[in-house]
């Protein structure tokens, strides 16, 4: 008889399927009870999470069907399943999840809607995560003193190194940028969670040297309002700086590069900056379409058909 099994993270394991940070396993298993289908909940193995395996363990191989929390599997009977940057939105994934999901091989069209057809649900998503100054992490309050016309970089610590999404540390990406930046401020925003030490201090020591730096814990919503371009490896602040209609430069592989532009090596960062600079269209279509169609709102009446 096959089975539904529901492989959690370490970290989460345990913690109530209704719990937010687990909203769509909460909703299939409800769903599981209700058609009488026998599931499991197991612990996903940490060398299971996101890009670090694509090819399922023998484990897998089975009739049973399989759900991975945070996953990039890839099988007949898997699906990979995060959080889609932005809640409620989740993704749901035959291939991976974020920067490995199947929206990174989509073709996107610009011209596939109106603007008046995608502002409705831009500006919903803005009055609730704009006007209220909220973000996926807790905010400091604070607006924050800055110019106009920085640049601003936001740390994501090791794990896209670590997952092979991206071959630049945050120092790296950072010193690129004082390379191109010109006159501009550039505003250096620590991850909350995970930016070490040695990352700290470095960034201090070049803060010392270069006036252009500002270190800063302001809120989010500040800086991007302060920035022409916010500059990540593939950080959701792109995607909130959508919200914006501020452009974003990455340093590594996402599945929202199609809006986006690309940095691989530091000769193309002044280019790359350049064309940015000219984007002022397109923001809510393309925010639209990558969140209202790519993506599966677990507050909609019809999740779970």
């Amino acid at each position: 008889m096959t089975r539904l099994i529901l492989h959690i993270s370490q970290k989460s394991f345990g913690d109530p399927l209704h719990s937010d940070h687990l909203r769509l396993f909460g909703i299939v298993e409800s769903m599981a009870k209700r058609a009488g289908v026998d599931y499991e909940i197991a612990m996903r193995p940490k060398q299971l999470e996101a890009g670090l395996a694509f090819d399922p363990p023998s484990t897998f191989h089975s009739n049973d069907f399989h759900i991975v929390d945070y996953g990039s599997l890839r099988g007949s009977n898997i699906l990979n399943a995060a959080t889609h940057y932005i809640k409620p939105f989740w993704q749901i994934d035959p291939m991976g999840v974020r920067a490995f999901s199947s929206i990174a091989q989509k073709q996107y069209d610009p011209n596939w809607a109106h603007i008046n057809e995608a502002r409705p649900f831009f500006q919903k998503m803005r009055k609730k995560w704009v006007n209220a100054r909220l973000s996926t992490y807790d905010q400091a309050p604070k607006w924050g003193d800055f110019p106009k016309n920085c640049l601003s970089v936001f740390y994501q610590g090791a794990y896209p190194r670590r997952v092979k999404a991206t071959k630049f540390t945050d120092i790296e990406m950072l010193d690129i940028v004082r390379q191109g930046a010109g006159a501009r401020t550039i505003l250096v925003k620590p991850h909350p969670r995970v930016t070490d030490i040695h990352t700290i201090y470095q960034t201090l020591l070049r803060a010392e040297e270069d006036p252009r730096i500002m270190i800063t814990d302001a809120n989010i919503h500040s800086i991007i309002k302060a920035s022409d371009v916010t500059v990540s490896i593939n950080s959701t602040v792109a995607l909130e700086g959508f919200m914006h209609k501020t452009p974003a430069i990455l340093f590594g592989d996402a599945d929202f590069h199609h809006f986006c532009g690309r940095v691989e090596s530091a000769e193309q960062f002044k280019d790359v900056l350049a064309e940015e600079l000219q984007r002022t269209q397109g923001f809510q279509q393309y925010f639209t379409w990558f969140f209202d169609h790519m993506g599966y709102d677990l507050s909609a009446q019809d999740i779970e058909d």
